[in-house]
């Protein structure tokens, strides 16, 4: 098969879909990525993208062309622009430059759903399948924002957000909680949507449950620090913890609310506690997992945030060790369980901290929650199963 993606995120930027690219190019297939300028998680565009440079380039056997796009930098403003500049160069780049030669798109979509504008100009232009993988629900994750259904905000990307969805010939999902709310919310017909669970880093499963011996308990926390993440959770409860053996928290990535984590650190004078490494190459993830005595998660208890099935739980899983889990809907249920951790509520600081204290003094029981998560990956979320999942479908839309 030739197979377009379309993705805002890409590489040399970790995630997912870099990995589902290299595995497609690996079983013979030819693949070409339009995607954005890689500052995910940084306030600035890299050095070696900047003044057009590297605007074309081959990764992992893909062809990957860049559009351009306005730095993400801070605030709400810039993030915006940085989005649309995606969207509309993207369609731009779609309606003029981009061949026919293809037999499928594919959409990844991550926050915000706009990025799926280019791919559906495609599928006017091309007349072939158009798939739309659903990460993140749009407009319910406008919520996290504080932006409610009667702001107009909200009811303006609820009519984009379904039309995206509707044209789609197929809606895989990443959670099967969004399934209903696709159908009754959206009007996505329902023999288009299917199950494609975020596969688990091989990298990270290999370690199995060994951990680095520093002579304190290890929490590990690894990924982006948005709002929705809630990451102030865990450092809200820190002061509630009441055992007296060592340990420390290992924050691990970048994102928006970086800078607000670190001030609050401070303020709750925690610092000897708390280590903040900043954005770190893919390459560099496999020493930290490792690292790891327990791990950490947490969602927003929004409706629709609490449907989602984060990426890194299936890391964290795959990796054999205990999840401390701060959220609630397909996040708690799942690791609940599998018995693969210890779950409490958002703003239940002192249940949150008796969850931390629990697993520093019961190592053991913590070792036991890592082989029930690690048993539970192997049998759901190996790339191999997902990858043979993802090209099941699009093989199947292009038969047919």
């Amino acid at each position: 098969m030739q197979i377009l993606v379309v993705s805002q995120i890409y590489a040399p930027t970790p995630f997912r879909i870099n990995d589902i690219v290299a595995a497609l190019t690996a079983a013979g297939h030819r693949v070409k990525v339009i995607t954005g300028l890689p500052d995910y998680g940084l306030d600035s565009i890299p050095k070696a993208y900047r003044w057009f440079r590297r605007r074309h380039e081959w990764i992992d056997g893909a062809e990957v062309v860049r559009v351009p796009t306005t730095a993400r930098r801070k605030g709400v403003f810039w993030r915006a622009l940085n989005y649309a500049s995606f969207a509309i160069n993207g369609w731009l780049y779609a309606s003029f430059f981009q061949k026919k030669d293809f037999d499928i798109i594919l959409n990844y979509e991550t926050s915000p759903i706009f990025q799926a504008i280019p791919a559906r100009r495609l599928k006017k232009r091309s007349k072939k399948p158009f798939v739309l993988y659903c990460l993140d629900l749009w407009p319910e994750s406008l919520k996290a924002w504080n932006v409610d259904e009667d702001h107009w905000l909200f009811g303006l990307c609820d009519k984009i957000s379904a039309n995206l969805y509707r044209s789609a010939d197929c809606v895989p999902v990443s959670s099967p909680a969004f399934r209903a709310y696709l159908e009754t919310k959206s009007g996505v017909d329902p023999e288009r949507i299917v199950f494609w669970p975020q596969h688990g880093e091989e990298q990270f499963a290999a370690i199995k449950g060994e951990t680095s011996q520093t002579g304190h308990y290890d929490f590990v926390y690894a990924g982006n620090m948005g709002a929705v993440q809630v990451v102030d959770q865990f450092l809200q409860a820190i002061p509630y913890m009441k055992t007296q053996k060592n340990y420390r928290f290992h924050f691990v990535g970048g994102g928006s609310e970086l800078s607000r984590l670190k001030a609050l650190a401070e303020d709750l004078n925690i610092t000897e506690r708390v280590i903040f490494y900043g954005q770190r190459e893919a390459t560099e993830m496999s020493q930290f997992y490792r690292l790891a005595d327990a791990f950490l998660l947490s969602l927003s208890s929004d409706s629709a945030i609490s449907l989602t099935l984060p990426g890194k739980l299936q890391g964290y899983m795959g990796a054999g060790k205990p999840i401390v889990v701060v959220a609630t809907g397909a996040v708690a249920d799942l690791v609940e369980g599998v018995d693969c951790g210890l779950v409490s509520q958002v703003d239940h600081f002192k249940k949150t901290a008796e969850n931390l204290d629990y697993l520093v003094k019961n190592p053991e029981k913590g070792w036991k929650m890592g082989r029930n998560g690690q048993d539970y990956f192997d049998k759901h979320f190996t790339k191999a199963a997902v990858i043979d999942n993802i090209l099941s479908t699009l093989s199947c839309l292009v038969e047919n």
